[in-house]
């Protein structure tokens, strides 16, 4: 029998719960201060508050904070949620403290991005005469570098599933001719930000280990 759950069965969950607060020492890792800013900032903290004062369990509190916070107050506090757990890792693995401000900074960041891009993907929509909505389609069309200079084009790819990016590199000369190519997978999976910079990275290393001469990025 299991006495950490009330049904007598073994769950990780709860396992994770005993260690956390009863067999291990994990103070180093409590950073003391006024945490609660974050939700002063969001302006949240009424709602937080007020859950908390009904003595509801981490779980219960944010699901009924969700249902009293409007759709955009719900995106900032689940994005904040997020953040905070990415700032327990950073402290956790990388011995990284962000402070309050930087923890909500990083969540409005995201959201802010998220909602561009999710804009950007609805505008794609466009309505015809007749009242259709047909894809519209933007081309980029490639085009060959100065004589005498090569072009080097580079993209990185994030699998769902995989804790790995991929990295593309192809190298055209001044007549848009395939010169050479080259992929290359990186671990462990990062962010969009930090994978496109560290492709670009790859692919400058190469093309110096190659001793091209002038190329276009």
């Amino acid at each position: 029998m299991w006495n950490k759950e009330q049904n007598g069965e073994y769950s990780v969950k709860s396992a994770y719960r005993l260690c956390m607060q009863e067999l291990l020492d994990i103070s180093e890792f409590k950073v003391p201060g006024k945490w609660d800013l974050i939700w002063n900032l969001a302006n949240l903290s009424h709602v937080v508050n007020t859950a908390i004062s009904q003595g509801l369990n981490s779980s219960a509190a944010m699901f009924h904070m969700l249902q009293v916070l409007s759709a955009k107050e719900s995106a900032i506090f689940a994005t904040i949620l997020w953040s905070i757990w990415k700032q327990r890792n950073n402290k956790v693995w990388n011995d990284v403290t962000d402070v309050q401000r930087f923890v909500l900074e990083r969540a409005t960041s995201l959201l802010y991005e998220w909602n561009a891009t999710r804009n950007a993907r609805l505008n794609n929509n466009v309505v015809s005469e007749n009242g259709e909505h047909s894809q519209s389609v933007r081309v980029i069309k490639w085009s060959k570098p100065n004589r005498g200079r090569m072009k080097c084009n580079i993209d990185a790819s994030f699998p769902n599933n995989e804790n790995r990016i991929g990295i593309g590199i192809c190298i055209r000369d001044d007549e848009g001719a395939f010169f050479i190519a080259k992929t290359e997978c990186l671990t462990p999976m990062c962010d969009a930000h930090i994978g496109e910079a560290l492709e670009f990275l790859t692919a400058l290393q190469w093309v110096h280990e190659l001793q091209l001469g002038p190329i276009d990025f």
